[in-house]
Formats: structure tokens, sequence, C-alpha cells
């Protein structure tokens, strides 16, 4: 059987990914193809300490690579997505993942860090979008926040980088309904 006649489900687990707690979501339609014998399969893992506050994210990743970062820091990284379309960058992804075992759910600045604000979420958001793992993870994020604030309160600086990354420069999908999410493992505490 060849990964196109598989379901993405069964793909993903063939390639390991479904372990308990571990979120697997896509939005496209399935459309693997055989990869060539000599062609590199490219992860891009980020541990996250804090999505949000300091706009790390899967749609950050290849900042480092570029050689004038700064170029992509005004507007609290709006256009951040702009980076995907270098040729450093353009087509090298295949699969996202976003690591969120003990998440950062509230801090202020790019190095802030207080356990208090941690817990244990136990989860993987792997996705060929990085716009839509970082908007499901942002969306895991809020919730939490909310649960544990007992209120509405807004991330600072706003993480706007994720739905800019959909609507001006179409990276991927930052709107849930058009973000297919399939849950395995344990629903208690899965916040959305």
């Amino acid at each position: 059987m060849t990964i196109k006649q598989l379901t993405r489900r069964e793909a993903l687990k063939r390639m390991g990914l479904a372990a308990a707690g571990t979120f697997i979501l896509g939005h496209l339609p399935w459309h693997a193809r055989a990869q060539k014998k000599d062609e590199p399969s490219r992860v891009v893992l980020i541990r996250d300490k804090n999505l949000l506050n300091d706009r790390r994210s899967l749609i950050k990743n290849y900042i480092m690579f570029h050689p004038r970062p700064w170029d992509y820091h005004p507007d609290t990284c709006a256009d951040l997505a702009k980076v995907w379309d270098k040729p450093m960058a353009k087509g090298k992804t295949r699969l996202n993942i976003l690591v969120m075992i003990t998440p950062l759910f509230h801090g202020v600045g790019p190095h802030h860090f207080n356990e208090k604000y941690t817990w244990r979420y136990n989860g993987l958001i792997v996705s060929f979008d990085p716009v839509a793992a970082d908007a499901t993870g942002l969306r895991i994020i809020e919730a939490r926040r909310k649960e544990f604030f007992g209120e509405e309160r807004p991330v600072s600086p706003s993480p706007h980088h994720i739905r800019l990354a959909d609507t001006r420069h179409h990276l991927g999908h930052a709107d849930p309904r058009n973000i297919e999410l399939i849950r395995l493992g344990w629903k208690e505490g899965i916040l959305i």
C-alpha cells in the first residue's frame, strides 16, 4: 500500500505520530506523494516556552536563517510569514510539530518565565500547515488563560501575525472553521 492510498490518519499513524496525547491536525486535502529516494524529509520542531508573548511559533522558525531577521519585527512581527517565501525556506517543510508538553500561557516579553503560568498539557500539534498549528496552539493557550484567570484576558502583545499569515500572506489557515482537528489520546483537559 502506498502513502497515496492511505487516509490521512492511517498515514500519520504509520509515521509514528499517533501516540497518546498527540493532536494531529491539518486543513488541506490529502495530496501525499511518494518521496523521492534522495529527497530529505524536513520537520520543524519548536519547544514552546512562550508561544505568544515573544511571538515564538512555527511561523517564526525560519527567521533565524534570514540575514536580517529584524526586518520582520515591525508591528509585532506582523509579516513573519513572508520569510516562508524566501529560497531558504520555500517548500522545505513538509510537517510541522508544535510541542505543548508544558506550555507557558502568561508572561511579559521574550524572556519572561514563571512556573506558576505553566501546566502539564502533554500535547503535540502536528500539521502540514504551520498557521493552522499555531492558531490551534493559540486557542489552547487562550482557553487556559480563561480557565486560570476566570475571565478572558487578551494576549499582549497581540499574536496577530498568526491571523495575518492567513489573511495577508496566504501561508495557511488560521480560522478554526478551516482546520480539521483530529484528536487522539485522552479528552480530559483538552481545552478545545
